[in-house]
């Protein structure tokens, strides 16, 4: 995610650069030949291009919002997130920490303790399986090599640690750590937890229609061609710098809605699921009263990931 105010004109630049040169060298050619080689038919100065350019303007607006609409659907998905990982490991606590007895005080403390690992697990295995990267060697250090173990054939391996979520609630009702009601409550947090999942899963994998990608594209291009017709006989040789400037501000627009579209594909445009991630294992070791708590993330270069 961006946290920077100012973004350097070379990031910018890097989006669009192919095309602004294609365009540029177009719009030289235009210039020259109407200026030095009396190429008049190549000027056509009744060409709407101010209006061709409102128009296109608004088309471009609505194909950012519906870009950003998925950008800030995937946001909310990933605040219930960490507001359901508190809620879970909360619940855990408080629901067998009423069963404490002297002799299994241990045993309880040490299945709160497993319990908010593996959901901490989850969070980080979410946000690997989103991105495409493989998880299980940084999830080791939560789950141990035996519960990697259990992952290693998984397709789907945080849907496999909301599998073993649910085990260890009903193993707890069966040692009579939790009762029917409580058992039914954490079930309940572990149901919403995988409609989180789900939600994310469907902008994952639903790209946005084709037609929302072709042709603003299509009309950008169309008009940057365009353009320099439309401006050279106003301007001469000075048609190259002016049309170029537009033709950047349009083609950034272009592709500002098409990089925000895809918020799980670890970019400087992504939703910072590592970061979420760190403040939700920083939460649940705090409850967990641990004094050996990890930092929270820090921007590298204005970015956060």
């Amino acid at each position: 995610m961006i946290l920077r105010q100012d973004l350097p004109l070379s990031r910018l630049l890097h989006f669009v650069a192919n095309r602004i040169v294609l365009f540029f060298l177009i719009d030289i050619l235009i210039a020259v030949g109407y200026v030095f080689y009396d190429v008049k038919w190549i000027a056509i100065p009744e060409l709407p291009v101010g209006l061709i350019g409102t128009g296109l303007t608004i088309f471009l607006g609505f194909r950012i919002k519906a870009a950003y609409d998925r950008w800030w659907e995937a946001r909310i998905l990933w605040g219930a997130m960490v507001n359901w990982a508190r809620s879970m490991a909360r619940r855990c606590e408080i629901y067998t920490s009423s069963a404490i007895e002297r002799e299994e005080e241990d045993r309880i403390r040490a299945y709160q303790r497993q319990f908010t690992y593996w959901l901490i697990a989850y969070v980080y295995a979410l946000r690997s399986h989103l991105r495409r990267h493989e998880s299980l060697a940084e999830l080791e250090q939560w789950i141990g090599e035996e519960g990697t173990a259990r992952l290693r054939n998984q397709k789907n391996v945080p849907v496999a640690i909301l599998r073993e979520l649910g085990r260890m609630a009903n193993e707890a009702f069966r040692q009579g750590w939790i009762d029917s009601y409580r058992l039914t409550s954490i079930e309940d947090g572990l149901a919403e937890i995988t409609n989180v999942q789900g939600g994310c899963e469907r902008i994952k994998n639903t790209p946005i229609p084709r037609q929302f990608d072709y042709f603003p594209r299509l009309f950008t291009n169309a008009y940057c061609m365009l353009l320099p017709i439309g401006l050279v006989s106003s301007l001469g040789l000075l048609t190259p710098v002016a049309s170029s400037l537009v033709a950047f501000m349009f083609l950034s627009l272009e592709s500002f809605g098409s990089h925000i579209e895809t918020p799980f594909e670890n970019t400087i445009n992504d939703i910072p699921m590592t970061a979420l991630a760190r403040t939700i294992e920083i939460d649940l070791k705090q409850g967990l009263g641990e004094n050996r708590i990890p930092a929270p993330m820090q921007p590298v270069g204005g970015f956060l990931f």
